[in-house]
């Protein structure tokens, strides 16, 4: 350990000894600051996140409908278990495909699918899960998630951000108990109308604008990719998937790019 106070050094090895090993110490000593990156295996995204999605950390990928979310979610769950990683899948819109995932590349007999969509319910899920160290958790998607007090009550029922409030408490909870999974948090956009126009939004609060630290934005370009190429076409095969890193604490944020989706056969061409 490099030269500090001796009074800094007393406290540093009395954390240590209560605590555990390497509850504190400098950044060169502290080998479980370390990064480790599960890739999309799409190679310019990866570049663009430094490596790929950091482990241990939130992610949240949001945007459109459609727009290619679930799509990356998968193709990193793909690369995980290639790695000898255990992924969870909670699929709270109910949409999972196990024809479409395998189809990706992900192995389905190996990956843990889950359709709870109660939030009390799913942050339980999640501590627990976390304790047995998964690398990959999908939550798909944060927008689809209810309330037990949502739940409970009649449709005359008012509720002022019961998901923000949830999230607020659940998140933290959540990254109490992570220690080395990487967390995906699949959102949707909604649209805020005020006196000036109408704002795109993601829902959850502001804790799920803190708590990532990264934020994926993927939009579906306007223009589909069509059989014979012509805009007019009405025999669509694919579709454009733009993404733009919108923040990163872990590497230079705001890098952006795109790739081509093929619906036949689930192609991925990298532009």
């Amino acid at each position: 350990m490099p030269d500090v106070s001796p009074s800094i050094l007393s406290v540093v090895q009395s954390a240590n000894k209560k605590y555990g090993k390497n509850t504190i110490g400098t950044s060169e000593n502290m080998k479980i600051l370390d990064i480790d990156r599960i890739p999309t295996g799409i190679t310019k995204l990866d570049t663009g996140l430094g490596g790929g999605f950091p482990r241990g950390q939130f992610v949240e990928l949001y945007g459109p409908y459609s727009s290619g979310k679930s799509l990356i979610s998968l193709l990193t769950i793909a690369q995980a278990q290639k790695q000898g990683l255990e992924c969870v899948y909670f699929d709270i819109e109910g949409s999972y495909d196990e024809i479409w995932a395998e189809s990706l590349g992900v192995d389905i007999k190996k990956l843990y699918v889950t359709q709870i969509d109660v939030g009390e319910e799913i942050v339980d899920l999640v501590c627990k899960l976390l304790d047995a160290h998964p690398g990959i958790l999908v939550i798909d998607s944060i927008a689809a998630i209810t309330t037990l007090s949502e739940v409970e009550k009649d449709t005359d029922s008012h509720f002022i951000a019961p998901l923000a409030r949830l999230l607020s408490y659940g998140l933290k909870r959540i990254k109490h108990h992570n220690k080395n999974t990487l967390i995906i948090l699949v959102n949707q956009i909604r649209e805020k109308i005020t006196n000036f126009g109408s704002i795109p939004y993601s829902p959850g609060g502001n804790a799920i604008l803190h708590y990532p630290s990264v934020r994926l934005e993927v939009k579906r370009d306007t223009d589909f990719i069509t059989e014979s190429g012509k805009k007019l076409d009405k025999n669509i095969i694919g579709q454009v998937c733009n993404w733009r890193v919108m923040k990163n604490k872990s590497a230079p944020p705001r890098k952006f790019g795109s790739f081509r989706y093929f619906y036949e056969g689930n192609k991925i061409e990298e532009s």
